[in-house]
């Protein structure tokens, strides 16, 4: 993608931030919190240290996908009950 393409984030409205805006902005904090006089936490991390956190992330975000899915599926239930 050039990085002046504007792709926006499907789901968003016009106008919303594009894909290539949100990964900008994230640079943009994380730059900001290693940088001199910065977070002390964030400074101090490796992508090894970092590994954990990933992980336990990754484990909430499948979580919580599964917990939507049967959310999803418990309303279509109750539709159809009540249809």
């Amino acid at each position: 993608m050039d990085q002046n393409e504007r792709t926006t984030v499907p789901g968003t409205a016009a106008g919303e931030k594009s894909q290539v805006d949100w990964l900008a902005e994230a640079v943009r904090i994380m730059a900001r919190l290693r940088a001199e006089g910065g977070c002390p936490w964030d400074r101090q991390q490796t992508h090894e240290s970092l590994k954990r956190y990933l992980v336990e992330e990754t484990a909430e975000a499948c979580t919580l996908a599964e917990l939507e899915a049967l959310w999803d599926k418990a309303k279509a239930e109750e539709r159809d009950a009540g249809s």
